[in-house]
């Protein structure tokens, strides 16, 4: 038997570290490929992570709620010597005992006296040596400090000191100053431009409420603590502008009531109402394409970047946050597909199943906020994207109709859009054919 490492995984591009919610295994049980080991929480995800190995589970090295870099050593597994072997081939593991140390323990934080700030250095681990190596900035190349001509007039027009860039670029994987990076900088006021202190001497310590307040506090998780630096940025970013517009959905909802039942019994999965209404958002776009767009301010001069596949984030309420899992090129995508897709994607999201790879991508949002009887909303764009179309409660309502008064099956909707990108003209034209299409949509004949 030989032991190796069992590393923090890297489940998405941009993802550079996770927090081990839950251990689900503990020392001494044998596992499979494939056996939920751990529960882990990035900023864009919670999802188990499944064995890559077989073997015996030997050890963890991070205990619950610990945050670890991507790549680092989270535990350490006993495994078969040829199937170690073929682990360590494939590069999806690393012996125990490699390199000059054979100290298991991923970092060690001890008192640093050169450093000014006071702040602590940390040990990195063999098994991360070289990455450790990568990611080291030389502060007497100070003058090429990686980032792009706007990141560098940005940082002049704010004064952003040297030391708060180099701070910035050394905890990037590539050492550079990214866009997003120093907006937040700029946008949180922290590190402030002129001091590297997490507490800028020119904000004022919030009043704290009186002693005998009764209150609790709640730890903000990754996802939390991602939505806030979303919605903060999206609105310093974005100018929001709100239109809406109601349909009539009697004939769509009455399809889906005589199907729903049969539906269900042939397929083993809900009939979604989107599924059917979705082919009317495709037809609006199709003729409003400016509503599937983004602005891109980061260079001179600006653009404005019109997709053309339309990837749906479909906004999903669960127990441990809102996530905006993407259905990708809902226009190629006939109704089964759809339903399929769209029924997984959300028991999935439930059941913090999600990849980080299934919240990237997306080119308009839908939040049907109407699911908790919520008759309309004022929604935040999910920055960069230019609109997010919100779908109010499906109720029925007194309408006139050819001078008659009529009971209808109705819905409002709202469209928060970028007014940097589209006008009252383009949006009240896209509503206007969204009305259209779902008033006189044709419903799929098979729906098996």
């Amino acid at each position: 038997m030989t032991q190796i490492y069992l590393t923090m995984p890297q489940p998405g591009e941009t993802i550079t570290e996770g927090t081990i919610v839950e251990w689900k295994v503990k020392p001494g049980d044998e596992i499979n490929e494939n056996t939920p080991l751990v529960e882990l929480e990035t900023d864009k995800a919670v999802f188990d992570y499944e064995s890559p190995f077989d073997g015996t589970f030997v050890k963890i090295l991070h205990p619950d709620g610990t945050r670890v870099k991507v790549a680092e050593p989270i535990a350490i597994v006993d495994s078969p010597e040829d199937r170690a072997k073929t682990y360590i081939t494939l590069g999806i593991a690393k012996a125990v005992g490699d390199g000059p140390a054979n100290d298991p323990v991923i970092s060690k934080t001890t008192p640093d006296n050169t450093n000014q700030n006071n702040t602590s250095s940390t040990q990195t681990p063999v098994a991360d040596s070289s990455q450790n190596t990568a990611r080291k900035f030389n502060p007497t190349h100070a003058d090429h400090i990686k980032m792009s001509p706007y990141v560098r007039k940005i940082a002049a027009q704010h004064h952003i000191q040297h030391e708060v860039l180099i701070k910035i670029a050394h905890d990037n994987v590539e050492n550079r100053v990214t866009k997003n990076a120093i907006e937040r900088v700029i946008l949180n006021n922290a590190p402030a431009a002129n001091q590297i202190s997490s507490t800028p001497k020119s904000l004022t310590a919030p009043k704290l409420p009186p002693a005998d307040t009764d209150f609790s506090t709640q730890t903000c998780s990754a996802i939390r603590m991602r939505i806030a630096d979303n919605m903060v940025l999206s609105k310093a970013k974005i100018p929001h502008a709100h239109t809406g517009i109601t349909a009539d959905l009697t004939d769509i909802i009455a399809f889906r009531d005589q199907h729903k039942e049969s539906f269900k019994q042939k397929n083993q999965t809900s009939l979604n109402l989107l599924s059917l209404i979705y082919p009317a958002l495709v037809n609006a776009i199709k003729e409003i394409p400016i509503i599937n767009a983004s602005y891109d301010d980061s260079q001179e001069p600006h653009h404005i970047k019109i997709y053309n596949k339309i990837n749906l984030g479909i906004a999903v309420g669960t127990e441990h946050g809102l996530v905006i899992p993407v259905l990708k090129d809902i226009g190629s995508l006939n109704f089964k597909e759809f339903n399929t897709k769209l029924a997984d994607l959300v028991s999935r999201a439930q059941k913090k199943k999600l990849m980080p790879n299934d919240l990237t991508g997306s080119t308009l949002i839908f939040n049907n906020y109407g699911f908790y009887g919520t008759q309309m909303g004022v929604q935040v764009i999910q920055y960069p994207l230019a609109a997010t179309l919100g779908m109010g409660a499906i109720e029925q309502r007194v309408v006139p109709i050819n001078g008659e008064i009529k009971i209808r099956t109705m819905s409002d909707y709202v469209l928060s859009f970028d007014h940097r990108v589209m006008d009252g003209r383009e949006t009240g034209m896209f509503l206007s054919k969204l009305k259209s299409e779902l008033e006189s949509l044709k419903q799929p004949t098979n729906l098996d």
